[in-house]
């Protein structure tokens, strides 16, 4: 689809145990084996590249001078390839600019207040104007409504919660609102929407993550 925003995550950051010896840093030619993985992925034109490092971290972003790529850093590399891909979802959710790419029901976004808040406009023309109650790395972010044209609203608050599950990452919504009795009324109906909307959202990121050079 033209003007659609994929990213891409190298994970880097492992012990490569198996091998004896950092595989990342491997060269083949002239290039280490992340640097031809990041390039690979910037020649596929995706947006953002992110690069999780740990292990070796110095030597490995030595690796991407240049490169247009942003070097996530996972302090918990050494309990396995899980905790990188949990970090590279953070890196994601974070990104707020690049919301409307993989959230459907988001049509802009842009971080507020020294990136403390976030200003969201949904399809429709919902806007919410936000506080960020909590970004707990690397599982808990939470949100509070201040400002929206949501007729009837008076309080919203969400939470973001991520868990490992088997190989991958298990992210719950939970999302709590009061208003006015036809506010609530309309909640009810728009419900299983909602869940459908997040639903989607992450299937859509969770594309993105399987997208990148392993």
């Amino acid at each position: 689809m033209t003007g659609e925003r994929v990213a891409g995550v190298v994970l880097a950051a492992g012990l490569s145990t198996r091998m004896g010896r950092n595989k990342m840093l491997l060269r083949i030619g002239s290039r280490s084996l992340v640097r031809r993985a990041v390039e690979t992925a910037l020649s596929a034109r995706l947006d953002p590249v992110l690069v999780v490092v740990g292990h070796e971290r110095e030597r490995v972003e030595a690796e991407l001078h240049g490169l247009s790529c942003t070097a996530v850093h996972n302090p918990e590399y050494a309990a396995g390839m899980n905790t990188s891909l949990r970090a590279g979802v953070r890196a994601l959710a974070e990104d707020v600019e690049g919301w409307s790419e993989w959230f459907g029901a988001v049509t802009s976004a842009r971080p507020t207040g020294d990136r403390a808040g976030r200003e969201v406009r949904l399809r429709g023309g919902t806007r919410f104007e936000e506080t960020i109650l909590a970004a707990e790395s690397p599982e808990v972010y939470a949100y509070r409504v201040d400002v929206t044209n949501a007729p009837g609203a008076r309080a919203l608050v969400e939470e973001w919660h991520l868990t490992p599950d088997g190989t991958g990452t298990r992210v719950q919504w939970t999302f709590a609102a009061d208003g006015s009795a036809p506010f609530r009324f309309a909640l009810r109906l728009v419900r299983a929407g909602l869940g459908r909307a997040f639903r989607d959202a992450v299937t859509a990121l969770d594309r993105r993550l399987a997208s990148a050079p392993a």
